[in-house]
């Protein structure tokens, strides 16, 4: 599977409870949520992309089958996305 950082914008919960309209007026033009994500990619469409955080495999399995963290994230709200490469560690003796 290929491993990537995504970066995206998300939306953000403006002010708690009632709020006068003219003082989110003015939060809202800086109010930008931007998200970082890591992780494996397990679909990806023109529209979308999935990626898992966090896989795990079972003693029956020569593969991981279990994933935690999903997230869906529409490719119109990323700001990048980039490939990683995963370097094992070397083992000092």
């Amino acid at each position: 599977m290929k491993l990537v950082k995504i970066d995206w914008v998300d939306a953000s919960m403006v002010g708690e409870g009632w709020s006068e309209l003219d003082d989110v007026k003015v939060y809202v033009q800086n109010a930008k949520c931007v998200c970082s994500n890591v992780g494996w990619v397990l679909e990806e469409s023109k529209e979308q992309i999935v990626i898992v955080a966090a896989l795990q495999k079972n003693s029956d399995f020569d593969e991981f089958n279990r994933g935690a963290q999903i997230f869906a994230i529409p490719k119109q709200w990323c700001m990048s996305i980039s490939e990683l490469i995963e370097k094992p560690i070397s083992k000092k003796k």
